[in-house]
């Protein structure tokens, strides 16, 4: 697999905080022709060793997750109220693809904010993104409990 493929099967695959599993296999079947042993802990961190006669030991680091978040309703308008998956920034989400992952499959979308007029006085930036408005192609709201990411 050619470096290009690689960055975006690994930008391709699924992996919000405690759902890794995407990403995890693409690591492990990008590294099994390069090590010796390859195995996964109980933590789902994928440990690839070559075998060597130094002294010496490297490590090479990273971190499968992304940004995620579960659904937490469904509002009368189509709307999804959102709970995140670790941190994450609200100015970098805003207007930023989201796929839905439903028991039914995948839905496209899109990250919205609350309308600056229709704000808060206190939420002066619109720092809160609790909706993720429906694609016009995409299928009617999920009435299960799917994950965005």
């Amino acid at each position: 697999m050619h470096d290009r493929e690689l960055l975006f099967d690994l930008s391709a695959a699924a992996g919000p905080v405690g759902y890794e599993d995407g990403v995890r296999e693409v690591v492990r079947e990008a590294l099994a022709p390069h090590v010796d042993r390859l195995q996964t802990d109980a933590m789902g961190n994928v440990v690839g060793t070559v075998d060597g006669e130094s002294d010496r030991e490297v490590v090479v680091a990273a971190h499968m997750d992304e940004i995620g978040f579960m659904v937490a309703a469904v509002t009368d308008d189509g709307f999804l109220k959102l709970d995140s998956l670790g941190g994450w920034n609200a100015q970098i989400l805003r207007a930023q693809p989201v796929t839905v992952h439903t028991e039914g499959g995948e839905l496209p979308g899109v990250i919205g904010a609350e309308p600056a007029h229709t704000r808060d006085e206190d939420d002066v930036e619109g720092s809160t993104i609790s909706r993720w408005i429906w694609d016009s192609t995409a299928t009617p709201p999920p009435t299960r409990s799917p994950s965005v990411t």
